[in-house]
């Protein structure tokens, strides 16, 4: 609905479209390849940096791994010692001292004589 105002007067202005450039078959055709070429560089960029930080992930893992590995070790070859150390004839004689044992002198053995047959 036109306002009143505006049917009196001399001059009425409408804003215009701005007009775009009429593409050809041609141009539409190389835009759409030119858009096709832009994404498949960013799809390949993509999978690249997506590539590059899984490597780098891996690697830190990789280093987190091997320095649990040597403090597992260094434990590992601890607790060998002492086992060592424990199997031992100085603490075994210890431990048989503490929990009332002592050493057997009426010991009596046995010979079995071997016979060995020819050369």
């Amino acid at each position: 609905m036109a306002s009143r105002y505006l049917n009196n007067t001399l001059v009425s202005v409408r804003p215009r479209r701005p007009r775009l450039p009429g593409m050809s078959a041609l141009s539409r055709s190389s835009a759409r390849a030119a858009i096709a070429i832009i994404t498949l560089i960013g799809a390949l960029l993509f999978l690249y940096l997506a590539q590059a930080s899984h490597g780098a992930l891996t690697a830190y893992d990789i280093d987190a791994l091997e320095r649990e590995y040597n403090e597992l070790r260094i434990a590992n070859q601890e607790l060998e010692r002492r086992i060592a150390e424990s199997e031992g004839p100085q603490h075994v004689l210890q431990f048989a001292e503490a929990n009332g044992m002592v050493e057997r002198s009426d010991v009596l053995f046995v010979a079995i004589p071997i016979e060995v047959d020819g050369p």
